[in-house]
């Protein structure tokens, strides 16, 4: 029995001296970027992170994160809302490699925040870069974002943050914190992470709500929120809630030999799916271009002439349709590629509206299709104008 209680003991005092989690100095100063040291204790939020020889052996305080990312050059944590990535020697171009951190920030940021990136961001701010010492660089970015699930918009607050080591180590550390994870803590990480750097950033609580709040959604803003995000293959667009994918409405609208061939790639959406003979559909559907013999970039050098030719060969000579062509109108080139409008009466019975999309080498028609008898034609139009305006390359 004696020494059963021995082994215990033992075995208690063993397990007593193993330690979970970094050995903490008490009496440690703080230690700044740069300086290699574990051990701080003082911060709440932050934690010690190592880089090993790729990544200079370099020690970072960052957000505690039991499911960080700590790679070769890279580490990525969040915690309260604050989600910090860390580059060690960033890549960046030849022409700048040799200059300041300023330089190398803006070059950065020029290609990373650049219209074709922005294009969806609404209230788009991007600072001046602030210089904070001979090597330290800082700049804030602020804008939002539309997101589907929450039928509304999204607020980004990010500190783009460069500094030039004199033992030549470079860092880039990047801090974000978006209003859907944003929490009360997110202020006091903030505060840390300052407090580490020796910088000061322009993130204030309160302020993202602020930036939702102060935006007025426009009428695109107002179709999206009251509508259904649908996608075909490189685009999504929105439809009234009422609007679903009906496969019968595809049979009947398109010509279904062209499906069956598979010279179309199509989808076609009423307001009731088990419709099966709707007054009315909006078409979405990819078209053999292999007569088009032209990219879409180079339609901006065509006269309306040739232009009209061109579309004429892909849709029909309107001759001789059973119907007639009343309108084409080349909308010119777009986020969303060169594109034109065409209406048309009487064509097998229905009259309607197509945005002709040419994406690259790629042609998509976006249609609204309108049974002759119908009463409210202008209204479905109006629905696909309105479906339009939400269009945009996924």
């Amino acid at each position: 029995m004696k020494k059963l209680v021995v082994v215990l003991m033992t075995a208690l005092l063993l397990c007593g001296c193993k330690k979970d989690g970094p050995v903490i100095d008490p009496n440690m100063e703080q230690p700044v970027l740069g300086e290699d040291a574990e051990g701080y204790g003082g911060f709440t939020y932050l934690q010690a992170y190592s880089f090993g020889e790729e990544g200079g052996n370099s020690v970072l305080y960052l957000p505690k994160d039991e499911n960080a990312y700590v790679g070769n050059t890279t580490m990525i944590c969040k915690t309260e809302g604050v989600e910090v990535t860390v580059n060690y020697n960033p890549m960046v171009s030849d022409e700048v490699a040799d200059k300041s951190a300023r330089d190398k920030l803006k070059y950065i940021l020029d290609s990373e925040y650049s219209e074709i990136y922005t294009d969806s961001f609404v209230n788009f701010e991007r600072n001046d870069i602030v210089k904070r010492d001979e090597n330290t660089v800082v700049c804030s970015l602020s804008y939002l974002v539309y997101d589907e699930t929450q039928k509304g918009y999204v607020a980004n607050w990010l500190e783009q943050y460069y500094a030039t080591l004199e033992d030549g180590r470079e860092f880039r550390i990047t801090i974000k914190v978006d209003s859907l994870v944003e929490t009360p803590q997110s202020g006091v990480v903030v505060e840390e992470l300052e407090r580490y750097l020796n910088v000061e950033f322009l993130y204030e609580t309160g302020a993202l709500q602020a930036k939702i709040s102060d935006h007025e959604p426009d009428e695109t803003d107002q179709i999206k929120m009251s509508g259904v995000q649908q996608s075909f293959g490189i685009y999504s667009f929105y439809l009234p809630q009422e609007w679903e994918e009906n496969e019968i409405a595809k049979l009947l609208f398109w010509t279904q030999e062209d499906i069956k061939d598979g010279t179309i790639v199509a989808e076609a959406y009423s307001k009731d799916a088990y419709e099966k003979d709707p007054e009315a559909a909006i078409l979405m559907g990819k078209v053999d271009a292999g007569g088009l013999g032209i990219d879409a970039g180079q339609f901006g050098t065509l006269s309306e002439g040739e232009i009209q030719v061109i579309i004429q060969n892909m849709v029909g000579n309107p001759e001789y349709m059973d119907g007639k062509v009343t309108y084409i109108k080349s909308l010119n080139y777009t986020d969303v590629g060169f594109v034109l409008r065409i209406d048309f009466e009487g064509y097998s019975g229905c009259d309607g509206r197509i945005y002709e999309l040419c994406y690259g080498n790629e042609v998509y028609d976006f249609i609204v299709v309108v049974k002759e008898e119908a009463d409210n034609k202008e209204a479905y139009i109006q629905i696909l104008d309105e479906a339009y305006q939400t269009l945009e390359v996924k």
